[in-house]
């Protein structure tokens, strides 16, 4: 189950479906668009796995005509009618097929962990075996004293539910801290990406290709957000002007004013392409053809998979240091780390070499789609 799709959320929820499918489960997909993740079932799956398959819509809690105000209901509330609401579809599912459903997996469990919500509220209003993968675990790497010794206001709490046997969470180095608040099993789950094979012939691909000219391709690729860091990007586009450096900005435009895009599109040297981009072969593509690939975000101590994509293509990345993937950055030597917003860093790894020893194969083999279906079968006990 899954209530978003942007960013990682659908390649997630499609690899995970694709992964139980294989270990032999019958599986039903609730999530906002069913009818893209059944086309790509078809598509990605064997016959004997599509007939195990079923997808229904589920879509985020609208407080419009609930029991709860609309003008600020609190994230308590909001979080714990967004588990009924959960139960009320998958009981409405079990019910329009005549089965019963054994175990629930949320592949972006953040989603259902806001306010003070409790496990043993949870126990009461969800009646389904489940588990999942919290992305971000709240109060570790970002402490909030607020938390601290109160059990009803613990980030965590929901996971204290006793449905919940293990967990999963992307961020290896928060593990202790988990499993410390839990008292429970808590396993690495890798930052997975789609791993289709590039396709070079593609007309976006050669259309940046014939403006780049062989310059080096510096590339911001997702999401466009500013707190990816586009503003660093988007200066150094600029101020680089006439070097051998060549700017790729692609993706779903987010919060970067229309203004900016324009006056960057009107460059040069930049390549702006402000459509979704399809995770596979159209994002693979994309990248294999950058020669450094622009992690820097701002703010943001977690994990994020374009480390894990960088990796499969062997292209080097830049980070902002301070969190995770400083952290991976440092272990495996796939980039560079730069102060956070720090302009003249950011110049300054443009245009250094990187090492030569980097250990992409390492880090890909910790996070590949094999290593998650491995995990899978440990959360749900197959």
């Amino acid at each position: 189950m899954d209530v978003g799709w942007i960013g990682h959320h659908p390649t997630y929820f499609k690899i995970v479906v694709r992964a139980l499918l294989k270990r032999g489960l019958n599986v039903w997909a609730f999530c906002p668009k069913p009818d893209e993740v059944r086309c790509w079932v078809y598509e990605n799956c064997d016959e004997s796995e599509c007939k195990r398959f079923l997808a229904f819509l589920f879509s985020s809690v609208s407080t419009s005509g609930s029991a709860f105000p609309s003008y600020a209901p609190s994230a308590t509330l909001l979080t714990a009618y967004l588990w009924i609401h959960t139960a009320i579809h998958l009981e409405q599912a079990a019910r329009q097929e005549r089965k019963t459903i054994d175990f629930v997996f949320f592949p972006t469990l953040d989603s259902w962990m806001g306010g003070a919500m409790h496990g043993y509220i949870v126990d009461k209003i969800f009646p389904y075996q489940w588990s999942g993968v919290y992305f971000n675990p709240k109060g570790i790497r970002t402490p909030d004293k607020k938390y601290l010794n109160r059990l009803l206001k613990s980030p965590h709490a929901v996971l204290m539910s006793r449905r919940l046997a293990s967990v999963a969470t992307l961020d290896e180095n928060s593990m202790k801290g988990l499993m410390k608040a839990l008292k429970k099993q808590v396993i690495h789950f890798p930052d997975i990406t789609d791993e289709a094979e590039v396709n070079l012939e593609l007309p976006l691909v050669r259309n940046v290709l014939e403006k780049a000219k062989k310059r080096k391709i510096i590339a911001l690729l997702g999401n466009l957000s500013l707190r990816k860091g586009a503003s660093l990007f988007m200066q150094a586009a600029k101020k680089l002007k006439g070097e051998s450096f060549f700017f790729l900005m692609a993706g779903e435009l987010g919060d970067i004013p229309s203004s900016h895009i324009q006056e960057l599109d009107g460059l040069e040297n930049t390549f702006i392409h402000c459509e979704r981009l399809q995770d596979g072969v159209e994002f693979n593509s994309l990248m294999k053809i950058c020669d450094i690939i622009h992690a820097a975000y701002i703010n943001f101590p977690f994990s994020s998979n374009t480390l894990t994509k960088a990796a499969l293509l062997h292209k080097p990345v830049i980070v902002s240091s301070g969190g995770l993937m400083e952290e991976r950055i440092l272990k495996f030597k796939t980039g560079t780390v730069i102060r956070e917003n720090n302009e003249d860093d950011y110049l300054n790894a443009l245009r250094a070499p990187f090492l030569k020893d980097a250990n992409y194969e390492a880090y890909f083999a910790d996070h590949s789609i094999r290593r998650a279906e491995e995990v899978i079968g440990m959360l749900i006990r197959c």
